[in-house]
């Protein structure tokens, strides 16, 4: 059996995901502890200007609220 890869584009610098991370271990998120929970991790990509590799750095976390 064979499938065509995705092709993932390279992010640019000042993009932003939010990813949903499950707290295995007590997490401080906004002004709770979050146990065995899912929560949301905001990230902003850098790169540098000398062409090093960029990284995505975490700037907000929120609590996951579902209805």
């Amino acid at each position: 059996m064979r499938w065509k890869l995705k092709k993932v584009k390279a992010p640019k610098d000042g993009e932003e995901r939010i990813r949903a991370v499950f707290a295995w271990r007590p997490t401080d998120v906004e002004n709770y502890v979050v146990f065995l929970e899912h929560y949301q991790i905001h990230e902003r990509y850098f790169e540098p200007a000398n062409g090093n590799p960029g990284w995505w750095a975490e700037f907000a976390r929120y609590v996951c609220v579902y209805y």
